[in-house]
């Protein structure tokens, strides 16, 4: 059966009945902004798991059916209405997964260029496909997502879910997930209240068009991402994490200021703007490993004078990000996305409000993940990511996550710009010394 809603069927007496898709349910606030975005810049994203066990490519086949079963947006592509805005509908379609030998491809980073210049029709089910580069007693996954339908600890926990998979364990399928604005509006607001949602303002719709036809975006026909890397060993993450809290901040904030010390000069701005991933899970009390988008982002500009503060702008970084994890905050945001992208509202508002950020750095730190990192005989030596591109003409994006006790760091950026790791290192080191 076709995805494409508007396809018509027979009936027994052949006469011509339009097709009446399963709606999951309509996009939220959030999901619908990323998926306008999208049409206009892809922005899927990439994340990266070593994993160390004898298991063959069949082994691994069966276990990403467990885990489509178990999560219900793995089972859906998008479409729109004029009349409602875009839903997720239901598809029977397998999770696409690619096998390729370890040997002919032994680098996921290339693996990872080649998945975000490729493209991700959200229009096409299912929204995440999956490549395993398979050697004896070792399998590295790279999974790719349409940010519709998850974030990066949403892949975090498929990741999980794969490994319990692979060693045979019972994955109970999950409920659908909510919307970010639906679990909010329940959670958050008391009986009566709503969210504040302004009415539709054409003037602001012109000035969100105007930014949306600026030349702040690199075409995605021909783009050629590139991706690099650097790993902490536990000594230097724990003695980071330790300095940091001395400081009055995280880890995350330090990973900002080095950001702004090590690509400051070559950014060549008076400020260093950096977007961050929030997660939303603990504010809105989501146990579950549910795969579903449930992150905004906060936005911080700091001073490229930064001699001798490099603290103070890791406090910056982790006091101004705070008020986005509050219910206060999330509350003030969707009031926003829905106020200037309304759900019949079309892809250029989207662009428009993502233009608007005029970030340099996009900066995610998943932190230190929970999942088990043994299950069974099987071993998760490391997680990568997130990778992503927004395809803005010189952005930098920055993906960090803990396992087994050390911080990991990649570095997505279009081809024209260099990597700025071996001194963000050097920088972190220095400030820890």
């Amino acid at each position: 059966m076709s995805n494409d809603p508007s396809t018509t069927a027979y009936d027994s007496d052949h006469d011509i009945m339009p097709e009446r898709p399963d709606l999951v349910r309509q996009l939220g606030g959030f999901e619908r902004v990323l998926h306008h975005y999208s049409l206009e810049h892809p922005r899927h994203f990439c994340m990266v798991a070593e994993i160390m066990g004898r298991k063959s490519q069949q082994d691994y086949r069966d276990a990403f059916d467990e885990i489509q079963r178990r999560h219900a947006l793995l089972s859906v592509y998008i479409a729109d209405d004029p009349t409602t805005g875009p839903g997720f509908y239901k598809s029977e379609r397998p999770l696409k997964v690619t096998f390729t030998p370890f040997a002919q491809e032994p680098d996921w980073r290339r693996v990872v260029e080649r998945e975000l210049a490729t493209s991700f029709p959200a229009s096409e089910a299912p929204l995440m496909r999956a490549t395993v580069l398979h050697g004896t007693g070792r399998a590295t996954i790279v999974l790719t997502f349409h940010h519709s339908i998850g974030d990066g600890l949403s892949a975090a926990f498929i990741i999980q879910d794969l490994m319990e998979a692979l060693d045979k364990q019972y994955l109970p399928p999950l409920a659908k997930p909510d919307a970010l604005e639906t679990v909010a509006g329940k959670r958050l607001l008391g009986e009566g209240e709503e969210f504040d949602i302004k009415p539709f303002s054409e003037e602001t719709a012109k000035v969100l068009r105007s930014i949306a036809a600026a030349p702040l975006w690199r075409p995605f026909e021909g783009d050629a991402p590139q991706v690099s890397t650097v790993s902490f060993d536990p000594a230097f993450t724990s003695l980071l994490r330790d300095t940091a809290k001395s400081n009055g901040t995280t880890v995350h904030g330090a990973i900002c200021a080095a950001v702004v010390c090590s690509a400051g000069e070559a950014i060549g701005k008076d400020s260093v703007t950096i977007t961050s991933a929030v997660n939303l899970r603990t504010v809105l009390s989501i146990e579950e490993r549910v795969c579903a988008l449930l992150a905004i982002v906060g936005t911080v500009r700091f001073p490229r004078d930064v001699s001798g503060n490099f603290w103070k702008l890791a406090r910056q970084a982790t006091e101004e990000l705070a008020h986005a994890r509050t219910a206060g905050g999330l509350l003030n945001t969707i009031g926003l996305v829905e106020s200037n992208v309304p759900p019949t509202a079309d892809h250029i508002l989207a662009s428009g409000l993502f233009g608007s950020l005029q970030y340099d750095v996009i900066a995610t730190n998943l932190g230190v993940l929970s999942i088990p990192t043994e299950v069974g005989d099987l071993r998760l030596e490391s997680l990568w990511g997130p990778c992503i591109q927004g395809r803005f003409a010189n952005e930098r994006v920055i993906g960090a996550a803990t396992i087994n006790g050390q911080l990991r760091i990649v570095q997505t950026t279009p081809k024209h710009i260099p990597s700025f790791l071996d001194k963000l290192r050097q920088t972190l080191v220095d400030a820890c010394a």
